[in-house]
């Protein structure tokens, strides 16, 4: 939206608001939280990206495949908002100022030291990690 004429700040408001149902219908962009929105992401069919503030923390591909990404803020605001939209089996934690992702699946139960752009796919019997480079991460324990 360009505008050329002095808008006080509600008027800017009320017809921004005017225009949020037209992206949630175009773009499927839907507030999750506080200053966090899903929205369909380019990266496939049926891919939903979270973005918080300008980040997007986390892909769910829909098919059991999700990638994580902080873009260098390491914040505890950033791991919590990555919890809350992660299934239940997969957390990110802090320890001494290193993050960690643990996978759990049925019985089994690995840890990984987080990386940006790493890729979770818990689609099968085994659960399979990557880089951003797509090379296979190995578990800490």
């Amino acid at each position: 939206m360009f505008y050329t004429r002095n808008w006080s700040l509600s008027e800017f408001r009320r017809d921004l608001l005017n225009h949020v149902p037209d992206y949630v219908e175009k773009y499927g962009i839907e507030k999750v939280s506080h200053n966090c929105v899903s929205y369909r992401s380019s990266l496939g069919d049926n891919a939903i990206g979270y973005r918080h503030h300008n980040t997007t923390i986390v892909v769910d591909y829909n098919d059991g495949t999700y990638r994580l990404d902080d873009g260098g803020y390491r914040s505890s605001t950033t791991k919590r908002k990555m919890n809350d939209i992660l299934p239940r089996d997969i957390y990110v934690y802090q320890h001494d100022f290193t993050w960690f992702v643990t996978v759990k699946l049925g019985l089994l139960d690995q840890t990984y030291t987080f990386s940006r752009g790493m890729t979770i796919d818990v689609s099968g019997a085994d659960i399979n990690v990557c880089d951003i480079d797509g090379q296979p991460m190995h578990p800490i324990d």
